[in-house]
């Protein structure tokens, strides 16, 4: 019996470690990193608020929109309509695929109560930060989580 316990502990707890994507907020922050560098909006998704999301694929498709008056009109229509979602989606995934990697370090981890953090680190040598919140058992980046309640 001792050992059918030991077997479903370790059991449930395998499970349970598969189902927490990233541990620390500083990985969820590299990960994005390495996303943004790669183009790859699949892990970007992954690692974000949907809300979060969608604010980073506008401001990446802003200044394509600036440029090409008949993107703005796609761009516009981002929220309601799920073709111009997906177009829009695919001209930040090229435009992140050509732009120039960036570089991170000395991440630190400010904790703003039980369930966000902020945190901070070096971009290129540049001061930066991100907000990031606990969603169920994974922590995400999240814009609002810096906001005070």
């Amino acid at each position: 019996m001792m050992r059918f316990v030991l077997v479903i502990t370790l059991l449930a707890t395998l499970a349970f470690a598969k189902s927490v994507l990233y541990h620390s907020p500083q990985e969820v922050v590299k990960s994005y990193h390495e996303a943004i560098n790669q183009g790859d909006i699949k892990t970007l998704k992954s690692v974000m608020v949907p809300d979060s999301f969608d604010v980073d694929m506008q401001s990446y498709a802003l200044s394509v929109a600036l440029a090409d008056r008949s993107f703005h009109k796609v761009l516009k229509d981002y929220s309601e309509n799920e073709k111009a979602k997906a177009i829009v989606i695919a001209v930040v995934e090229a435009k992140l695929k050509d732009r120039t990697p960036r570089t991170i370090s000395d991440l630190k981890q400010i904790p703003l109560g039980k369930d966000r953090v902020m945190v901070r680190f070096l971009e290129n040598g540049k001061k930066k930060q991100l907000y990031l919140s606990l969603e169920g058992t994974e922590w995400k980046i999240n814009y609002l989580a810096g906001r005070k309640r």
